[in-house]
């Protein structure tokens, strides 16, 4: 291993400044990294870096020279965790100071009345998710998918109507087992030894005879003393079966789902059918683990293996089904927290064809077959070809493709997950140059300003070895992500940086600004 390196901008290869980049390979056993970013990791190894020991955890993103290739590592779901990645000398702890920890999974609902930074992020996060999912509802039609995917982002809401999500099936289909299993769980009859009145002793067994052998007197009268009681066997109900372990584990789960579902920021607006309904299931279930853990029930770990009554009896059944399916959730928001970089490109990618289908005149002439997977692939979900859609702008009299995830579109040295290539109608020399897009994912919703000068001293003091690629790129544009209702929009000769929310006013801002921002590349180019 010769090269080690954190890079903290996907063009880093090009920056003379060298601030982009972080060498470890002859770093100490920690480093502390300060930016807001998920760094790619850039190294010599064959396979990729290992981390925690081992290879193949980071995602290929393209091979920087002939020497080198950029990984993608997943973000840490705890900041003291980081990144224990392997250098020539040994393991190097790398710990991303700037990035929260993940909300944590045991936290009841009313843990925190202000959200912290790492439930912010989350709830981008989530609302990603909510507009990768919105493709799953529009890919029946493929003629019209972009069209009717603009209308739902469109419509979209900062606290939107919540979707079918698995908790509210589980309020409407489970409420009357929760009463029922709450008034009669499951029980078995422990046999104990303890002192009983004489008058209630019905069994006795070899330990208590040899307990009342030991005992003074004549007759067991006399044996029991003046308190008359004697050891015998008794039987006590126990609730701790597995079943209602299960039971138990489901019910704190299903509490802290729907609490995530219903936020606290719908107090300040009328609740929906859906949410009244997830609330009171949600405060159901508190009361069901206050009343089991007051039996004596112990929650079961993750990864039980079910029993025969898990498995045979109805009601226990549908708890043991919604337990999984709960489980699965919340190992996809896990993953969605590793992945969030990846989620973010896949997002913009779409972001992208949405704003070029909203200018006036483009008219879509292809589009990738598109398939929503059932489970994400470390952060994605769409399945799609190359290139990802074919626009035809009318009035510019242009043809532009996006190409997204492409791993030899011909700019592998600037890291760059997406691009689009731009062609003249009628022109034989089409597609000769194109627009990178980079979407830089932050934690903290970062203003496009700094990245906009970035470019600028990209495109004038470039190295010798990208002047090449440098006259085949017709823009740059930095897409970064905000919270809030507003999107900003900078642009400059050959480039343009702007904030895109993933719904409400950031969002319907965002594709509009994204919308002038292609117009203005594209205008450059041709002026160029």
């Amino acid at each position: 291993m010769t090269f080690l390196d954190l890079w903290f901008r996907p063009w880093a290869l090009s920056d003379r400044s060298r601030s982009s980049y972080l060498d470890i390979a002859g770093a100490a056993s920690a480093v502390e990294v300060l930016e807001d970013c998920a760094p790619v990791i850039v190294t010599d190894v064959p396979g990729g870096p290992r981390i925690d020991g081992r290879t193949g955890t980071c995602e290929f993103v393209a091979n920087v020279d002939g020497k080198r290739q950029a990984w993608l590592p997943p973000i840490p779901v705890r900041q003291a965790k980081g990144l224990v990645i392997e250098g020539p000398s040994g393991p190097i702890h790398v710990v991303l100071k700037a990035i929260p920890d993940a909300p944590a999974s045991e936290a009841g609902p009313d843990a925190s009345i202000q959200p912290g930074d790492g439930d912010v992020l989350m709830s981008r996060i989530k609302r990603v998710w909510t507009r990768l999912r919105d493709l799953e509802d529009v890919i029946a039609d493929p003629a019209a998918m972009w069209r009717h995917l603009s209308e739902i982002w469109l419509r979209s809401e900062t606290d939107e109507r919540p979707r079918m999500d698995e908790i509210v099936k589980q309020a409407r289909a489970l409420p009357n087992v929760i009463e029922r299993l709450d008034k009669t769980p499951r029980r078995i009859l422990r046999r104990v030894h303890k002192q009983m009145p004489l008058s209630r002793v019905q069994e006795l067994d070899r330990r208590s005879m040899t307990w009342l052998i030991r005992q003074p007197g004549d007759t067991i009268a006399q044996q029991a003393g003046d308190r008359q009681k004697i050891m015998a066997v008794a039987r006590e109900e126990n609730f701790n079966t597995l079943e209602n372990r299960v039971l138990l584990a489901y019910a704190r789960l299903a509490r802290r789902v729907a609490s995530d579902y219903v936020p606290a920021a719908s107090d300040k607006r009328p609740r929906r059918s859906r949410e009244v309904l997830v609330r009171t299931y949600g405060k159901r279930c508190r009361q069901l683990a206050i009343d089991l853990a007051e039996k004596g029930v112990v929650e079961a770990p993750a990864d039980v293996t079910p029993n025969f009554v898990l498995l045979n009896n109805p009601d226990y059944f549908a708890i043991w089904d919604a337990w999984n399916k709960l489980l699965k959730r919340k190992r996809i928001m896990d993953e969605l927290w590793r992945w969030q970089t990846r989620s973010w490109n896949e997002f913009c990618a779409l972001a992208v064809i949405v704003a070029l289908q909203n200018i006036e005149g483009a008219r879509v002439v292809a589009t990738s077959p598109v398939v929503f997977r059932s489970e994400q692939v470390r952060g994605c979900w769409v399945d799609s070809i190359n290139p990802l859609g074919v626009i035809h702008l009318a009035r510019q009299q242009l043809i532009v493709e996006v190409v997204y995830d492409h791993k030899q579109h011909g700019f592998e040295p600037w890291c760059t997950p997406l691009c689009i290539r731009v062609g003249k109608v009628g022109d034989a020399r089409s597609f000769l140059r194109s627009i990178l897009i980079w979407p830089l994912w932050n934690s903290q919703g970062s203003t496009p300003e700094p990245r906009l000068l970035e470019l600028a001293a990209l495109l004038k003091d470039a190295p010798r070895t990208q002047q090449k690629s440098i006259s085949s790129i017709g823009g740059m544009l930095v897409i970064t992500p905000t919270d809030g209702d507003h999107s900003t929009l900078l642009t400059s000769h050959q480039s343009a940086a702007l904030s895109l929310g993933p719904a409400g006013g950031g969002l319907r801002d965002g594709l509009k600004n994204l919308g002038v921002a292609l117009l203005h590349l594209l205008s450059d180019r041709e002026d160029g």
